[in-house]
């Protein structure tokens, strides 16, 4: 069902919402461009928590926020059918691009120890929903209470795979590393996950970085236009050297220049376990350094295709022997 460009708001997903629990047909449903905010978020999270027939859910061009990715984060990780969701051109910044991240990460099953980036609204697993929205305010005026269901944590984790899609259209938002409690488990069967076009920024790639490290099931990763510096590049590279099951990996257009793109490729070498089969670089330029290298890796891993912005000038002016520009 397509319901997208419909302005159907808050309110018309309430409505929507209260059906759903006793859906058993609908497969795929599209919301997209019905400027949606945090309250839908958080009425669509408690619906994907006891409805785990929709395998397909389209939130693009809405105004969800970084309280929204909190919502659905947490229902990410029970849901046991979902295998798309996208989230293109909505408002996340870092700490909802981290809470987001969290349901990739495998935790232990006591919850303990655990210690990430998480964002300064701190995020209290198990807290109801009233206490986390209500308690902050827009200006003068309260946050209205919203339904608790979609952050309580149950036993059990989703097997179904997710295909997860949160591009967005603002800038990075700020986090702090520190001790947060950690849900029972959480989502480790995602396939698909494209966050391009999103404000995650070094924050949220830091999170990706250690999602991935304990992550076996992630095939395909799309961080594309994420603000992502070099630094940024490097604390989700950390998570290469141990991830065995990526294949795609998408960085393209991100301020990451050539250093950031050359620690992504010595993270690869010295994964001997990698499957990363395609590097995308795509309009980020690269130095000799990085060329070297990447000969380096593909000796190593020959089923890897890397593509980049091309040579600066100086440089491409002897390159008899490189290859086209738009692959290494």
């Amino acid at each position: 069902m397509d319901l997208s460009e419909n302005k159907l708001g808050d309110g018309g997903i309430q409505a929507l919402c209260a059906a759903l629990p006793g859906n058993s047909t609908l497969l795929r449903l599209g919301l997209s461009g019905n400027h949606l905010g945090t309250r839908a978020a958080a009425h669509l999270a408690d619906s994907l928590l006891v409805n785990h027939k929709i395998e397909s859910l389209d939130l693009s061009h809405n105004q969800l926020d970084d309280r929204a990715g909190e919502f659905l984060g947490r229902a990410l990780a029970e849901n046991t059918g979902l295998k798309e969701l996208f989230l293109s051109w909505n408002h996340f910044h870092s700490p909802g691009a981290v809470a987001l991240a969290r349901g990739l990460e495998v935790n232990p099953a006591d919850g303990k120890g655990c210690s990430r980036l998480h964002p300064q609204s701190a995020l209290l697993c198990g807290s109801p929903a009233a206490s986390l929205v209500g308690s902050r305010s827009h200006g003068d005026r309260p946050s209205p209470p919203v339904p608790k269901a979609q952050v309580a944590w149950r036993e059990g984790v989703g097997r179904g795979h997710l295909q997860l899609s949160l591009g967005g259209r603002d800038g990075e938002g700020p986090g702090v590393w520190g001790p947060t409690p950690c849900p029972p488990q959480a989502n480790i069967f995602l396939k698909v996950l494209d966050v391009s076009y999103n404000g995650f920024g070094d924050p949220g790639a830091a999170a990706l970085g250690v999602a991935l490290r304990g992550n076996n099931v992630l095939e395909e990763l799309d961080v594309s236009n994420n603000r992502i510096s070099p630094a940024g590049a490097l604390r989700l590279a950390s998570g290469l050297r141990e991830n065995r099951t990526l294949r795609t990996l998408v960085m393209a257009r991100n301020p990451m220049r050539s250093e950031g793109s050359v620690r992504v490729l010595k993270s690869i070498q010295a994964n001997a376990r990698s499957s990363l089969e395609m590097l995308d670089f795509t309009d980020i330029s690269v130095n000799k350094d990085f060329w070297e290298l990447s000969e380096a890796v593909r000796g190593l891993f020959p089923r890897l295709r890397i593509l980049h912005g091309g040579f600066p000038a100086p440089f491409r002016r002897d390159r008899s022997k490189l290859p086209d520009e738009a692959a290494a």
